[in-house]
């Protein structure tokens, strides 16, 4: 069966595992280093041993150091989305860090709104950099 391996800065890689695989079995097909990475299968958090359905995606989320509280969708239009572990009272500046994006060229919005670097992340949340409009007369 097909199972997707999502890892936090890299491309999504696609594993090929026996029915009634784990975690484990697809990490090890990709060849993937979880140090340091929180495991989520679907979103859900996960461990090593987890089985697998057909079609799940295995999501590796970069930890900060000191442990996580919430975790925010990073989604830079047009190229990618990371989703990343954060401590609560982070801030987008937090977010666009620990996914190793910048903010160049790009406005900013919170869940759908107009948001600024320091705006407050919470749980769930979705930040999004938007290409900025250019031209017009």
């Amino acid at each position: 069966m097909r199972i997707n391996i999502t890892k936090t800065g890299y491309r999504t890689k696609t594993a090929e595992v026996n029915e009634g695989a784990t975690v484990r079995d697809a990490i090890g097909a990709v060849r993937a280093n979880t140090e340091g990475y929180a495991i989520r299968v679907n979103s859900l958090e996960a461990d090593m041993g987890t089985r697998l359905n057909k079609g799940d995606t295995v999501q590796l989320v970069a930890k900060i150091k000191g442990g996580a509280d919430i975790n925010v969708k990073v989604v830079k239009f047009g190229t990618s989305t990371k989703s990343v572990e954060l401590k609560e009272g982070s801030s987008i500046r937090d977010a666009l860090r620990v996914a190793k994006y910048g903010q160049d060229g790009f406005t900013l919005s919170l869940n759908g709104a107009p948001a600024q670097l320091n705006s407050p992340v919470n749980d769930g949340d979705i930040v999004q950099l938007v290409p900025k409009v250019k031209g017009g007369n």
